[in-house]
């Protein structure tokens, strides 16, 4: 039988993560970047990440950097780079490639479990409070 209730509010798809660079030339760097993309994009992604590794042709990788970034403390010369297509543009090629691997890493990344066992089932070794008897 179907049960009316209120509707709810709508679920926004975003989770952001914040990539901050610590052992590489660009230790400080933080660039904010949605981590919640479509397959697509996630292909699109891997595709510019291998043509930049092949070339320096930034073309493909401009417009979904953009489309993702929320924010970053990225300067030039003491003023902070623009968040934009020239901005973007005006980055060295090997901090691109550092943003794509992070930001695939971070999209990659699976969840931590939320620790609930289940209803019907044994745990999981992580959850388990006591060692299996014989």
């Amino acid at each position: 039988m179907f049960k009316r209730q209120k509707r709810k509010p709508g679920f926004e798809l975003s989770r952001p993560a914040t990539i901050v660079f610590t052992d590489s030339a660009f230790e400080g760097a933080e660039v904010e970047i949605d981590t919640l993309i479509s397959l697509r994009e996630l292909f699109e992604m891997r595709k510019a990440s291998a043509a930049l590794d092949d070339s320096d042709d930034t073309g493909p990788v401009v417009p979904l950097l953009l489309r993702h970034i929320r924010s970053w403390n990225i300067e030039l010369d003491g003023r902070p780079v623009p968040l934009t297509k020239a901005g973007i543009e005006s980055l060295p090629q090997p901090l691109i490639a550092a943003i794509l691997g992070g930001w695939h890493d971070a999209v990659t990344e699976v969840p931590a479990p939320l620790g609930r066992r289940p209803a019907n089932g044994p745990s999981s070794p992580e959850t388990e409070s006591t060692p299996p008897t014989e």
